[in-house]
């Protein structure tokens, strides 16, 4: 079982059945837009395009599960979201309690590939679906454990020559074939990713949504920990995490 889910970030518009039961991503994230197309869903993308500050005094977990919730609402206000799921998250990675967004600039970058050298560190990722319709909204929050390699300096600047660090959050993806520069210790992979799809699935059925059958859908292996799409297991709350103890739901708030 993974560790109890309590920031990366994402909305978007997916079509399943009629217009009732569309499903919309509020994110630009080409990640995202991935994962949620090995689901077997049509989707459009409607980027919210909200700014990502943390609060002062709000921990990384609070801050990802109320920029998703954000991304959200502001997509659906943006689509005068009358019917359809909307999508978002957000990630970050948490180094001793604090966040680690996304690098500024190129020395941005350096730093922080050199902070997380060798560490040890979570990656939370913040989810909110909302059904437009309703005006319900199920928010929750995933962490997963990641360890990040000794990799040299010339391995790094490769890296940031590439310009792959540039729009993650810690500088780095975990998917990275070149550069390799982190594992997973415990979670699941989709999530470090910037996108927990078996929750995703499993809560657009708790909204009411259709989706494809389990075995229709592809997502990358890596999972450490219970996962319906490695286990097989496709009964509901069978999905890495269940429900966060952190999980909302929320009635309104569209304007």
């Amino acid at each position: 079982m993974f560790p109890q889910t309590h920031h990366i970030e994402c909305v978007a518009t997916l079509s399943l059945k009629p217009d009732t039961s569309r499903i919309i991503l509020a994110s630009a994230s080409p990640r995202r837009r991935e994962l949620l197309g090995g689901l077997g869903i049509q989707f459009d993308v409607a980027p919210s395009n909200i700014p990502e500050d943390q609060l002062p005094g709000e921990t990384p977990t609070d801050m990802v599960r109320r920029l998703s919730r954000e991304k959200a609402l502001a997509s659906a206000a943006a689509d005068n979201g009358q019917h359809g799921y909307f999508i978002a998250a957000d990630s970050t990675v948490v180094l001793d309690g604090e966040s680690i967004a996304k690098p500024l600039d190129v020395d941005d970058a350096r730093a922080m590939l050199r902070r997380l050298w060798g560490t040890q560190h979570q990656v939370v990722t913040g989810m909110t679906i909302l059904d437009a319709s309703t005006g319900r909204c199920i928010t929750e929050s995933m962490s997963a454990d990641v360890a990040m390699r000794e990799f040299t300096d010339a391995e790094m600047e490769s890296s940031i020559a590439s310009g792959t660090p540039m729009d993650k959050a810690g500088a780095y993806a975990i998917q990275d074939d070149e550069f390799r520069p982190a594992s997973m210790l415990n979670g699941c992979y989709p999530n470090v990713m910037g996108l927990p799809v078996c929750r995703v699935v499993e809560i657009l059925a708790e909204l009411g949504c259709s989706t494809p059958d389990w075995a229709d859908m592809t997502v990358p292996h890596g999972c450490l920990g219970k996962c319906p799409f490695q286990s097989g297991d496709t009964s509901p709350g069978s999905g890495a995490t269940q429900r966060s103890a952190g999980a909302t739901q929320c009635s309104g708030g569209m304007r």
